[in-house]
């Protein structure tokens, strides 16, 4: 198998190309070809398919083998990769499962997504008025919000690595999301946020575009963070 590496902020993929022989590797070849010890490693693969629709499409497995919807980063590692040489075009319309996205180049190491709007009312997620989620005797207050894929942020005052680590994978498996979400954990510091993201498919990863807008959203709608202001959200990658 021909392949590409990429990341974005330490969130990292296998890129293949699949325009020419339009061969997708197995469920079992995406899950050794991700893991870390024995194979290539990733925290998911990237196929690159043709399309009428935009400028090529994209569909993004997760290293369990599952299908993503849509990836922030991932949508940049493949910007990275169509632009990298190009003195001419200083964007990409790319196709994934969840809708079209454009993708600037804003210089040879930085891109910029075009993530559209959140939505707070999606078959994945709970109902709309549903902020409480409690579960061996703890309740969580955190806000629900759809970017591509369904997220879950919980603000706390306590260590987001911690936090993580005790209920994420718990929180991801719910049953008040029907298909799973990505869980964040999130905290204050100064004028920024510092979190962590347990990704649905994946476990706990380095950074999550679309959850660092779903973190974003979700301070503003739990009036900490004035919605004209800019925010740095900083992940551990």
């Amino acid at each position: 198998m021909n392949f590409f590496k990429y990341h974005g902020t330490g969130n990292d993929f296998i890129l293949i190309d699949c325009r020419s022989d339009m061969m997708l590797p197995s469920h079992r070849e995406i899950i050794n070809a991700c893991q870390r010890q024995f194979g290539i490693g990733a925290d998911g693969i990237l196929s690159l398919w043709p399309t009428d629709s935009a400028d090529i499409m994209v569909r993004i497995h997760n290293s369990d083998g599952s299908e993503s919807a849509m990836c922030g980063n991932g949508l940049r590692c493949v910007a990275h990769h169509l632009l990298k040489n190009s003195d001419n075009n200083s964007y990409v319309q790319i196709l994934t499962e969840s809708g079209s996205y454009k993708v600037e180049k804003i210089d040879l190491e930085r891109y910029r997504v075009a993530m559209g709007k959140p939505s707070f009312i999606h078959t994945e997620l709970p109902d709309e008025n549903q902020n409480d989620i409690s579960f061996a005797g703890v309740t969580f207050n955190g806000v629900a919000v759809h970017f591509g894929n369904p997220h879950y942020t919980i603000f706390t005052p306590d260590d987001p690595e911690t936090q993580l680590e005790l209920y994420g994978a718990m929180l991801q498996h719910n049953p008040v999301f029907p298909k799973g979400a990505n869980i964040s954990f999130a905290k204050f510091a100064d004028n920024r946020v510092v979190a962590v993201v347990y990704e649905r498919g994946v476990g706990r990863t380095l950074a999550c575009g679309s959850g660092a807008c779903a973190i974003a959203v979700a301070a503003i709608k739990k009036n900490l963070w004035h919605f004209n202001r800019e925010l740095t959200v900083e992940l551990p990658g």
